[in-house]
């Protein structure tokens, strides 16, 4: 191993027979250390893991517009950091680059990035991601530990993963498959999809709709404009439900285990011309209208409410809908 990181450490940067830049470099580490990474070029960056007690970084700088790209890695007393900046010579400049970036770490590892923008990807991980990118997507498979992570823009992918988790990005869609999740997720607009998850906490889209399929313990999901379809998995022992489901303008639709009997609270608003909505429950509600138009909210609108105490301990929906039907159905 000493032999190997001596060679990669001695060769930084090399022209490759296309004329792009390549960076290979290589630095021992011990597990649960971090990688600190500072991309102020920007960069695609791709994590995966090994076995090896080292981080190795393997670069391509395909574009390099007003100045040239420095990239290094090196060790520290934490584990390692990784810089990207782009040197201009002091002179102002329009820069524009395109890097990519392949970076591998113990499988017990810790990473934290700030980037002026790229997609992020991370497989095998178990540990802390925290960061944020000026822009582009977050895809995570197979990955335990704890995420904090905010993008200027870009689609979120979640896949067999076990999270606790708070990610932030401002406009694409949400993707969530096969996964136990703990923490939220919130897009400036986008759809939002869940398949096959546990989650205790939700999805918030400035806009889009949000669909949930198979889903499993406590969950909340709120849209500006858009429609909701949840469905609760049916198979196994019944867990806790804890529901709060939220959208400023479009349908919401819930479908149930029929041995369920939770409480259920929901509120349905309508504005002036837009009469005609339903609540339609499978399950029994008491249906209540009001006969007076409430201004406190901006637009005149009456509301169709709908309760029921429930009978099971532990169960709670909550939906909030405007201009809307709202249909709770037994599977």
């Amino acid at each position: 191993m000493k032999t190997i990181v001596l060679l990669m450490t001695a060769c930084c940067f090399c022209l490759n027979t296309l004329g792009q830049q390549t960076y290979q470099n290589q630095v021992p580490v011990r597990e649960a250390q971090t990688l600190t990474m500072h991309l102020h070029s920007g960069a695609s960056v791709h994590i995966r893991t090994w076995d090896e007690p080292a981080v190795a970084v393997h670069g391509q700088v395909f574009k390099c517009q007003g100045g040239e790209c420095d990239l290094s890695l090196r060790g520290t007393p934490a584990g390692a950091e990784l810089r990207s900046a782009i040197r201009t010579g002091g002179r102002p400049a329009t820069t524009s680059t395109s890097i990519h970036l392949e970076v591998t770490v113990p499988k017990n590892f810790n990473i934290q990035l700030t980037s002026a923008g790229g997609e992020v990807s991370a497989t095998g991980l178990h540990g802390r991601l925290q960061g944020s990118t000026g822009g582009g997507a977050l895809t995570l498979s197979q990955m335990q530990g704890e995420v904090r992570f905010n993008s200027g823009g870009g689609t979120i992918r979640i896949s067999q993963c076990l999270l606790e988790a708070s990610i932030n990005t401002g406009g694409g869609e949400i993707i969530i498959a096969d996964s136990d999740i703990d923490g939220g997720f919130n897009t400036g607009g986008g759809n939002a999809s869940l398949q096959n998850v546990r989650i205790y906490g939700g999805v918030r889209t400035g806009r889009g709709d949000v669909t949930a399929a198979g889903l499993r313990g406590g969950f909340s999901a709120s849209t500006g404009k858009g429609d909701i379809f949840v469905s609760i998995e049916r198979t196994g022992p019944l867990e806790a439900l804890d529901m709060d489901l939220s959208t400023g303008t479009g349908n919401v639709e819930l479908v149930l285990p029929p041995n369920l009997q939770p409480a259920i609270d929901v509120q349905l608003a309508y504005t002036i011309n837009k009469e005609g909505f339903l609540i339609v429950s499978d399950f029994p509600l008491d249906l209540r209208h009001t006969d007076d138009w409430d201004y406190s909210q901006g637009s005149p609108r009456k509301y169709i409410r709908g309760e029921s105490a429930g009978q099971s301990d532990g169960q709670h929906i909550r939906i909030r809908n405007v201009n809307g039907d709202v249909k709770i159905r037994k599977d």
